[in-house]
Formats: structure tokens, C-alpha cells, sequence
């Protein structure tokens, strides 16, 4: 990665690498660029698998302590999630 530097002898702006002696002259005055990206990945909300990965943790009532267990959507049911 190369990291902005000055080049003491000509007070020119270069970019240096910090692990060898590599540098090159910058083209642009420009050091540091922030750039964000707001369109939505196309996993986003997709619940289908979340079931089965063993990384999510049982989630418990806070109310009594018993294990909350999400069934899914059923084609019957509108609110999505029952609890056991």
C-alpha cells in the first residue's frame, strides 16, 4: 500500500511504500478519496437460511428465560414467528 509523502529535495507530493524503498510521483493532488456505495446487496433480509447456522445463538424471553424458537412464515400465519 502506498501512503502519501513529501519529497524533501523538490517538495513534490509522492506516494511511498512504508515496507521497501518503492515511491512514484503522484498525479494528483488528491491523498485520501471517501467513497460510498448505498445500493443494497442482494442478500439483504434474505432469512431463509438463518434457521440453520449454527453461529446464531438461541435467543431467550427476557421475561422468564425459556428459549424463543422462530418456526418461519407459515402460510396461515400472519405475524411470521411463534414462540414455545
Amino acid at each position: 500500500m502506498l501512503y502519501p509523502k513529501e519529497d524533501p529535495d523538490t517538495h513534490r507530493l509522492q506516494f511511498a511504500c512504508r515496507t521497501c524503498q518503492y515511491s512514484e510521483q503522484a498525479t494528483s493532488a488528491c491523498v485520501f478519496r471517501n467513497v460510498l456505495n448505498n445500493a443494497v446487496g442482494e442478500t439483504a433480509g434474505v432469512t431463509q437460511d438463518v434457521g440453520s447456522d449454527p453461529t446464531v445463538g438461541l435467543p431467550l424471553c427476557l421475561l422468564c428465560g425459556a428459549p424463543v424458537i422462530c418456526e418461519g412464515r407459515n402460510k396461515g400465519n400472519d405475524d411470521g414467528a411463534m414462540s414455545q
